[in-house]
């Protein structure tokens, strides 16, 4: 099996991840289909499908700005009524953002019920899985979806099958999925340049989106030091992201009293809180190495609802926390999207000079 994070499947649907090897068994049942939407060998990609299954080729007329999905193939089995259907869509996406929270808000569109999300290593690279039911009970439709990044665009696998019917097509939906790969990949996982800028005494460096500012700010306290990284639309900050750093002496002696600190310096620039920290559950925070605690809460600033996230790593004799504060994100999808994956990538790439 390929590897992935742990996760629970719903026990009457499953979402299995072929091994690479089975590729070579499929011969008589399956086929490599090779295509080229609209002869744009820059979008070319290979699928495995069912040999009697056909494809549609007239697409239609598409909008393709940025963040527009564009449906790039469409593939059926050949039968006149609810066939097992398999999509490929392609986004331009030039700015960044986590893919397993985009993948999620895609289902939230559709109303899609998410039984399974999970990250996987898969012939194509990193790719987000998420398995899930669409529609009414007595018409529910199952769902896989697949996406991974290749510069700044986003390719997502849809496949659809009803459910009583999902059996019979649950592998062949797997290796659609699973095993699908652009023609000629750029091997580029961002969708977005980052940018490095550094901190000093303690001596830093942290990455950013490229779309993102940055200014180091002037040292206050001996030991730490710290920068501001912010999103500002039309002169005003929509979001706003703080690394500071600190020695080992100088770095608080336990998260209880680093989370009182982050709460007197957002008190201090005017930001209240709304209740209590609380241990961020989110898969894509937790899994950040070095890290040593992460938290959410709700506040205001500037009589406005606002999100607030603080995580902390400990890594190369620093420490590093790193402070949030963003729109909520019932206010804006896209700008909540952006904002915390800046501070993902603060998290991730915080580290010492």
């Amino acid at each position: 099996m390929m590897k992935g994070s742990m996760a629970t499947e719903s026990p009457s649907v499953e979402f299995p991840v072929p091994a690479v090897e089975v590729i070579s068994t499929l011969t008589d049942s399956h086929a490599r289909v090779e295509y080229a939407p609209m002869h744009q060998q820059r979008l070319a990609f290979q699928i495995i499908l069912p040999k009697l299954w056909v494809h549609e080729k007239d697409l239609g007329t598409q909008q393709d700005g940025i963040g527009d999905l564009v449906k790039i193939g469409i593939f059926a089995q050949n039968i006149p009524r609810d066939p097992a259907v398999v999509q490929v869509f392609c986004c331009r996406m030039p700015i960044e953002v986590g893919l397993m929270d985009w993948l999620r808000w895609q289902c939230e569109m559709f109303q899609t019920q998410i039984l399974l999300a999970r990250q996987l290593d898969l012939p194509m690279g990193k790719a987000f899985d998420i398995g899930g039911l669409y529609g009414p009970v007595a018409q529910q439709t199952v769902v896989r979806l697949t996406a991974f990044a290749d510069d700044a665009r986003i390719f997502l696998i849809s496949s659809m099958v009803r459910r009583g019917r999902y059996p019979e097509h649950r592998d062949s939906v797997a290796y659609a999925n699973c095993f699908f790969s652009l023609t000629s990949p750029t091997n580029s996982t961002l969708l977005e340049q980052w940018l490095r800028g550094m901190g000093h005494t303690p001596d830093f460096e942290v990455a950013h989106p490229a779309s993102w500012d940055f200014r180091e700010v002037l040292p206050k306290v001996p030991g730490k030091s710290a920068v501001d990284i912010f999103l500002a639309k039309e002169e005003v900050m929509v979001s706003y992201v703080r690394v500071k750093a600190s020695s080992h002496e100088a770095a608080p002696a336990s998260n209880e009293q680093r989370l009182k600190q982050a709460t007197q310096e957002l008190s201090d620039a005017k930001v209240l809180m709304r209740g209590q920290w609380l241990e961020d559950p989110d898969p894509s925070v937790r899994q950040i190495v070095d890290l040593i605690g992460c938290y959410t809460a709700e506040g205001r600033f500037q009589e406005s609802a606002c999100e607030l996230r603080f995580g902390l790593v400990r890594r190369d004799g620093l420490e590093f926390a790193v402070t949030a504060i963003t729109p909520p994100r019932r206010a804006s999808v896209p700008i909540w999207l952006r904002s915390k994956r800046a501070y993902e990538i603060a998290l991730t790439t915080a580290s010492a000079l």
